[in-house]
């Protein structure tokens, strides 16, 4: 989603940045917000916190559509801004309420994928001893 609103900002004219804001970002913004739906939260408090960022990314989804149809000039340009904004705000709410919420729990919440973090160091166990009647 970051690189289809970089391509709109990155537009040679305000006909090519309305175009890349409906053609790019929107369809970016979907395709992000029906992945959001899908992430399991496991419990009410998890799933009310994971649903106001769905509910964010679905306002600024809305707006942006709101403000590519409006955009008549560049003095329209700082209202993107504004939901930017906002949307920022709540994605920094979001990462507060879960830090808190694992805090709570004494767990460490891990922003990495696995498959990014570095393999975890393994300590070997201690040699088996067979035991029985045979030794």
């Amino acid at each position: 989603m970051l690189n289809a609103v970089d391509k709109a900002n990155h537009a040679g004219s305000l006909a090519d940045y309305r175009t890349s804001l409906r053609q790019d970002v929107l369809p970016a913004m979907d395709a992000f917000i029906a992945r959001l739906k899908t992430v399991p939260t496991g419990t009410p408090e998890l799933g009310s916190i994971h649903g106001r960022l769905v509910a964010a990314y679905v306002t600024a989804r809305g707006e942006i559509d709101a403000f590519e149809k409006e955009l008549e000039g560049i003095d329209g340009l700082p209202k993107f801004a504004a939901i930017r904004d906002r949307l920022q705000a709540a994605v920094k709410t979001y990462r507060a309420e879960l830090q808190a919420y694992y805090s709570r729990f004494h767990r460490q919440l891990q922003v990495e994928p696995a498959a990014v973090r570095p393999p975890a160091q393994v300590t070997p166990a201690a040699p088996q001893t067979p035991t029985g009647a045979s030794e």
